[in-house]
């Protein structure tokens, strides 16, 4: 359901002063029909307003779609060697966690809110996930992103420690 896709030039690496580097990934999300008629005005406003997360929608033939933008920084501690491939992977992991946390919370906002709608009350339904093209199902797969990102940062930051 929910799929963000990086195409050509959808990295951007800045780097300041040889000790502070910036990567901003933006990204497609083409959304579900549903979301073309109506996104709930709480979630509307939590997406649009989100304060580390850049998010704007346009159409194509293909449908409805956001563009996301994520960055992520790192910065060199005085009288360390700066490595600017090191501090690239250390901002753009930090860049995926922030956008793996936006989809999560997305998923559970959305899944919160259409439950309600339909049984009265918010439910968790994990029967039969692994093979449904549902929000749960996407919540359970950026989840599970976020924990390898954030693994894969934390090796990142162990070995630039001496």
């Amino acid at each position: 359901m929910f799929k963000v896709s990086f195409k050509e030039n959808s990295k951007k690496v800045e780097i300041f002063n040889n000790n502070k580097t910036i990567v901003t990934l933006t990204g497609k999300m083409l959304l579900p029909k549903f979301m073309e008629c109506h996104l709930p005005d709480s979630i509307q406003d939590w997406v649009y307003k989100h304060h580390s997360v850049g998010v704007h929608e346009a159409y194509e033939v293909s449908g409805y779609y956001w563009v996301i933008q994520v960055k992520g920084a790192s910065l060199c501690a005085e009288g360390d060697t700066f490595y600017n491939v090191t501090g690239e992977r250390i901002a753009e992991s930090r860049a995926k966690i922030r956008l793996y946390k936006f989809i999560c919370t997305l998923c559970h906002k959305l899944n919160i809110f259409y439950q309600s709608i339909l049984f009265g009350y918010d439910i968790d339904i994990y029967d039969d996930i692994d093979d449904a093209d549902c929000l749960m199902h996407d919540y359970l797969k950026y989840e599970n992103l976020l924990d390898k990102e954030r693994h894969h940062l934390n090796e990142l930051l162990q070995k630039t420690i001496p």
